[in-house]
């Protein structure tokens, strides 16, 4: 299928051919009539990849303190690839899409084949959507009308913020569709409304809608709401502009009655004068999006509605009400399309777009319709005919998030493996990257990934509550596997790991790593080396400064990401055994919560190691500190970019130019192990191990 992207660094729009999309039970797949261009967003997305790094750095002031923080920790380098990977970033663009249901997921109920939905689905063929961001579009209305529903929301939203009573008298800054739409539904609960813009063409559109307007360019504002309402009195201003400016903010502060109320639903400067709001005690609300539910993983991921008592107007219940208003011609957007685009004109759409000399309010992409019964879900490159020597390492990769796309692909590559086949849930990204990296080809289910038969060599790097499931699936295929770390989430999986390790997997031959990367580091193993010639038992520091994660991440559901001790902390507790090279004995926990703990491993040698594992520390402060005291020795590896010894005997000093955490390391060694070139240098033991402690020290939080 086609989808229109665009590229963060360079500001190119571009049209891609992607895998349609795979659904889970509780989605949808739709096939797209029309989607909504969003002038203000896509637009601002467009040109800030289109400045230069001294303008992005400027209008990113906040980010401007980690960076700086991230280079005094882990250096230049390190931190100028995170950045340069951000920014060298292709995403999706567009918000408002309505097409036909083709396919349902085995948990939907709400819809049927033949549907047509509006969702804030991207500008794409085919779209899938969860339940809670669809909803069915009435019969009576045309997909080019209803296609503005997702912007409509926002206009909705903003306006339930307000909370405006019947007769009230409201000014609304900005004429662009955010801003009519605003105004339409003002009016139809029977407010008087007053526009204000300095774009006449936008005006006239509005005017033509009865709408009352003002060019602020030509008239004043404080004399027109003066004649258009009862003694002047403003109860509320709605800012549906996007402008930098200050001025807005002022006027309307000016302008609004005692006690008056302002809702910004745009994008205004904020410089504000504290005496134009406390003489008035003037109330500010910024409105987010559609309503209650945006950017809630639980409501947008999981399906989680919230109850209406508690929440009547979530963001759902926003798409239906201004689709039910346009289906009773309450407001109309008619008039607001200025231009239809096919698909394959989305260069001319964006140009239109970005051309600030041509009027513009509603851009529509049109896509082409089917019968969509040849719909591809796999992409075929152009090299997808050559040779495979079986013989050879031939990878397929299950994954495309951040891991995937930003340390290991560039890994693998540099060490000439044949990549054959990569999928994942988001087959945008996996395309993305399928062509980038010259794959055969790009799926959207990650098992066709370890059916392969011209794969023989899979690499795992999905969310950690899939890890299982596809670590099965390849084991049984007689893949090679390297597993981005946790092995498993509980006792139960790990028992079945175990069980067709040794019935089965074990015979064939095949190599399994999980990316304990910590112990490949140049450093680690200098300090291995260091302590090594002692008998002694030693005393292990490991001191990891985590950092906050929002609440809902999925690493902290337990179902999902472990946590952050089987998630995270199992790299540290594989490092101890490592360093130690003896067996483990028992271990204790003792935690302020689930993410500031501290776990101590005893190991048969009499040997002590202490994992630090705390999430509130600042950023400035280095994230992880390896120290052995031993001897009356200690040797320190500080962040994975300096060595540094204490003590008598000519003891190790080392300083990196960049961090050295063993990514490149780990993988030559499983490499070489499949080549037969090097005897495997993590057992599973260690793996199965690892898992145990893990486990069992999680439910001890």
């Amino acid at each position: 299928m086609k989808q229109i992207f665009q590229n963060l660094k360079s500001g190119e729009t571009f049209l891609e051919d992607v895998p349609i999309p795979s659904i889970d039970t509780d989605e949808i797949l739709l096939k797209t009539s029309f989607s909504l261009i969003s002038q203000g967003t896509e637009n601002m997305l467009i040109q800030f990849g289109k400045s230069n790094i001294i303008k992005k750095v400027i209008d990113n002031k906040d980010k401007v303190d980690k960076v700086l923080d991230k280079v005094k920790t882990d250096g230049v380098t390190s931190t100028l690839n995170a950045v340069n990977a951000k920014l060298n970033k292709d995403v999706p663009l567009g918000y408002s899409n309505i097409g036909k249901v083709i396919e349902i997921g085995s948990n939907v109920n709400n819809f049927k084949i033949g549907d047509r939905v509006l969702t804030n689905g991207f500008h794409a063929e085919y779209v899938k959507s969860k339940k809670n961001l669809a909803i069915k579009i009435h019969d009576e209305l045309k997909d080019e009308e209803a296609v503005f529903g997702i912007i409509g929301s926002v206009a909705l939203q903003s306006i339930r913020l307000l909370k405006p009573s019947l007769g009230e008298n409201i000014v609304v800054m900005g004429a662009g569709l955010l801003g009519i739409l605003t105004a339409q539904i003002l009016k139809a609960n029977s407010c008087n409304v007053l526009l204000a813009d300095i774009n006449k063409e936008r005006l006239n559109i509005a005017e033509k809608l009865k709408i009352d307007v003002i060019n602020t360019n030509q008239d004043n504002i404080f004399s027109k709401s003066k004649y258009l309402f009862n003694d002047g009195i403003v109860d509320g201003v709605i800012i549906a502009a996007n402008t930098k400016s200050d001025t807005l903010i002022k006027n309307s502060a000016n302008l609004l009655r005692k006690r008056g109320r302002i809702i910004l639903s745009g994008v205004s400067g904020l410089n504000l004068n504290r005496d134009d709001f406390y003489k008035k005690e003037i109330s500010i609300q910024v409105s987010s999006s559609y309503g209650p539910g945006r950017y809630e993983k639980n409501y947008e991921e999981k399906n989680m509605d919230y109850p209406v008592g508690f929440v009547r107007w979530t963001e759902n219940r926003n798409f239906s009400a201004f689709i039910k208003l346009l289906s009773e011609k309450k407001i109309s957007t008619k008039s607001l399309i200025t231009k239809v685009f096919e698909i394959d004109e989305y260069k001319d759409a964006y140009k239109l777009i970005g051309d600030k000399t041509k009027f513009k309010l509603g851009v529509l992409i049109k896509y082409r319709s089917d019968n969509n019964k040849n719909i591809k879900k796999n992409i075929f490159f152009a090299n997808q005919n050559k040779k495979i020597d079986e013989n050879k390492i031939n990878v397929g990769i299950i994954g495309s998030g951040n891991f995937i796309e930003r340390t290991l692909l560039p890994i693998f590559n540099k060490l000439n493996v044949n990549f054959i086949s990569i999928g994942s849930k988001n087959s945008i990204s996996s395309s993305l990257l399928g062509k980038k990296y010259s794959f055969n080809q790009a799926v959207s289910n990650a098992e066709d990934v370890i059916r392969n038969e011209e794969v023989n060599t899979i690499v795992i790097g999905t969310r950690h509550d899939t890890h299982y499931k596809y670590l099965i699936q390849a084991m049984k295929a007689n893949k090679n596997i390297f597993l981005e770390k946790p092995l498993c989430l509980n006792y139960s999986e790990l028992h079945d790991i175990k069980e067709l390790y040794y019935s089965s997997y074990i015979k064939t031959g095949k190599i399994m790593y999980v990316d304990f990367n910590r112990r490949f580091s140049s450093l680690i193993n200098e300090m291995k080396n260091t302590i090594s010639s002692s008998l002694s038992p030693k005393n292990f520091i490991i001191t990891i400064n985590a950092g906050i994660i929002e609440k809902d991440n999925w690493l902290l559901n337990l179902n999902e990401g472990g946590g952050r001790l089987i998630g995270e902390a199992c790299h540290f507790i594989d490092l101890l055994i490592y360093l130690n090279n003896s067996d483990f004995d028992s271990f204790k926990i003792s935690s302020i919560d689930k993410e500031n703990f501290s776990i101590i491993l005893k190991f048969k040698d009499g040997s002590n190691g202490t994992i630090h594992y705390f999430s509130n520390g600042p950023m400035s402060f280095p994230k992880e500190r390896i120290e052995v005291f031993y001897d009356e020795k200690v040797i320190q590896v500080d962040n994975f970019k300096s060595l540094k010894s204490y003590g008598s005997g000519g003891m190790p000093n080392k300083k990196l130019w960049s961090q050295d955490k063993g990514h490149l390391n780990i993988v030559k060694s499983f490499i070489d192990s499949i080549n037969g070139s090097k005897t495997p240098e993590i057992s599973f033991k260690e793996l199965f191990d690892v898992s145990d402690i893990s486990i069992r020290a999680a439910n001890k939080l």
